[in-house]
């Protein structure tokens, strides 16, 4: 299986994120990263299975939270560009692409 590489906005997302969903309700925050882990997870195990959306950037939703993992992949890593909320402007990462 490939590493996983966070673009630094990506990671940034993925904890402002965590944060948000812990200071609604206390545990929130862990379950979030739980269920990101969880789809990175997939995305290890099988990258080519998701959609791919924007040339070679595939989709991943997250699962119990509106989000989905935005990322490619690479000869030795798989490159996330977004933790994106999918009620946001939907191309707003297209520029780490």
């Amino acid at each position: 299986m490939s590493p996983v590489r966070f673009h630094p906005a990506a990671r940034s997302e993925l904890l402002q994120s965590a944060r948000f969903y812990e200071s609604q309700c206390p545990g929130l925050g862990r379950r979030f990263g739980r269920a990101v882990r969880a789809a990175l997870q997939r995305i290890k195990e099988r990258p080519m299975l998701y959609r791919a959306i924007n040339g070679d950037v595939r989709f991943c939703r997250v699962f119990r939270f509106p989000y989905a993992v935005m990322y490619r992949t690479t000869a030795d890593s798989i490159q996330v560009l977004a933790v994106m909320p999918l009620h946001r402007r939907p191309r707003y990462w297209l520029d780490r692409a």
